[in-house]
């Protein structure tokens, strides 16, 4: 008889509550988010590997052509955060890696231009650690996570 019991309250429980809860949803919109994480670190994935082919054409002795400097992907996130989240942590934080990301950048293009290719090549591989740190700053954000 209590199997019965608390069956009988599962499925009590299961039937009104869901209908209730439908209801009150109905119509629930949050509106647009505002960002795109997956249109971000596809933007900035593609401009790591433009920056990338500028470095491998630059140590070939190809003309590399016009290197961007800033992501257009974080740059973008950052444009439409600034004024309703500039002083929340994930934005700071997200700023701070933008700004750090920037400066190898840069480090990297004079380094290249040079000729320390070498060292170009190596402020690569600390770019693409900043960019996967800023990358877990999105995903801590996205998933609701404390800022780091």
């Amino acid at each position: 008889a209590p199997a019965t019991e608390s069956m009988d309250l599962v499925m009590s429980c299961n039937v009104k509550p869901c209908s209730s809860m439908a209801l009150s949803v109905q119509g629930f919109e949050l509106g647009p988010e505002p960002f795109d994480v997956k249109e971000i670190k596809l933007g900035h994935m593609q401009w790591l590997d433009e920056m990338e082919k500028w470095l491998r054409d630059q140590a070939l002795g190809q003309e590399p052509g016009e290197m961007v400097m800033v992501s257009p992907g974080l740059s973008h996130c950052l444009e439409l955060c600034v004024d309703r989240h500039s002083d929340h942590p994930f934005f700071i934080q997200l700023r701070k890696h933008h700004e750090t990301i920037g400066a190898l950048a840069a480090q990297m293009r004079t380094l290249a231009q040079n000729n320390d290719l070498e060292a170009a090549f190596q402020t690569m591989v600390h770019l693409k650690g900043a960019s996967q740190k800023s990358f877990d700053t999105l995903d801590a954000l996205y998933l609701g996570r404390p800022a780091e």
